[in-house]
């Protein structure tokens, strides 16, 4: 008798899941966590003041004439509305097509490039290199990148989208070329000198890649081990366990610090794919800034996304036998106090 089998089934249907799964991460941080405000110019500006540090001799002589302090020297900055966007075009027989996990083949690629665009948005606010564009030149923001290492780096009077900033409203950074992050180096050397200019440690949050997330939970839980490197530094560390005590909790996401506690958050735009290069103003050698080796620690209550125009699906005239539009936005970072910023570069385990 002759058996049929599956493997000469020609005709047997195929079975296929209505759906489509997106296989990249979607996450933007930055453009979701920061404030958006209104603009209405492609050039964006804003000004920036400090107190005087108070002093001990201050005491004023009983009946004397009223005087005028030093003015103080007020500092305009700006950046620039960074453009992008991603066409779209589907065939008018495509959108015709019964197809797998979806209704309309174009609607689709809006949602897609919508996501896309967000995305790429929220890379350049941090890696973006100002350019303030041309006729024939793409306007580029100014990235946290700049605002924060270039300013922060002590050697002179740094230059941010096209703008002198003062050493009065830099911010701190800290390159430490090649070796390994101690819990010394994060305290000592990064959020210090952040404290030291005004932070509210306790009100920030660390951006840094997945590598050093584990470096700086490793802190704590070799520790609290007794053994590893972190814990012949000495100081404390703790580790909270859970109801269930055969759980191995090896994780810190908020580090308590004198200066106050820090959030840590793993940031996927933190990785290899970024390696870029630091001038210092003034001279001095340039440095290396790679994503996986680097973190930027902000304050987000000082620092917000321009927007001229939002994310939103524009049409385009019929040219072909096909649908057209593109998904465009206009935005750029605002960084209202560069003080409130800091972080590394040449962070290793």
């Amino acid at each position: 008798m002759a058996v049929h089998f599956t493997y000469d089934g020609s005709t047997n249907r195929e079975e296929l899941a209505d759906l489509i799964s997106i296989v990249s991460p979607l996450d933007t941080p930055l453009y979701t966590l920061l404030e958006h405000v209104p603009s209405n110019n492609t050039v964006y500006e804003w000004v920036m003041d400090d107190i005087s540090a108070p002093t001990t001799v201050g005491a004023k002589l009983e009946g004397a004439d009223f005087t005028s302090p030093a003015a103080s020297t007020r500092q305009r900055a700006q950046n620039t509305h960074m453009i992008y966007w991603e066409g779209i075009e589907v065939s008018r027989t495509q959108r015709l097509m019964n197809e797998v996990g979806l209704d309309d083949e174009f609607s689709w690629q809006e949602i897609r490039s919508g996501l896309n665009v967000a995305k790429q948005f929220e890379a350049n606010l941090r890696w973006s290199g100002y350019d303030g564009g041309g006729a024939s030149t793409a306007r580029k923001m100014a990235g946290l990148l700049q605002w924060v290492a270039t300013t922060g780096i002590d050697t002179g009077t740094p230059t941010v989208a096209g703008v002198s900033i003062a050493d009065t409203y830099s911010s701190s950074w800290f390159d430490q070329g090649d070796g390994n992050l101690t819990r010394d180096e994060l305290h000592d050397s990064i959020l210090l000198p952040m404290f030291k200019k005004g932070a509210q440690i306790g009100d920030c949050i660390a951006f840094c890649p997945a590598e050093l997330k584990r470096i700086i939970s490793g802190f704590a839980t070799a520790f609290a081990a007794g053994t590893g490197s972190a814990g012949a530094e000495g100081g404390g560390g703790r580790v909270n366990r859970g109801q269930n005590d055969d759980a191995i909790v090896e994780v810190v996401d908020v580090y308590a610090t004198d200066l106050g506690p820090l959030a840590i958050a793993i940031d996927r735009y933190m990785n290899s794919s970024y390696d870029l290069t630091v001038t210092p103003p003034g001279g001095g050698s340039d440095f290396s800034v790679e994503g996986e080796r680097s973190m930027f620690i902000i304050d987000p209550r000082f620092f917000q996304i321009s927007v001229l125009d939002p994310i939103h699906f524009v049409p385009v005239a019929k040219t072909a036998d096909s649908t057209q539009g593109a998904v465009v936005g206009e935005m750029g970072l605002k960084v209202l106090n560069p003080r409130a910023a800091g972080g590394g570069s040449g962070l290793t385990a």
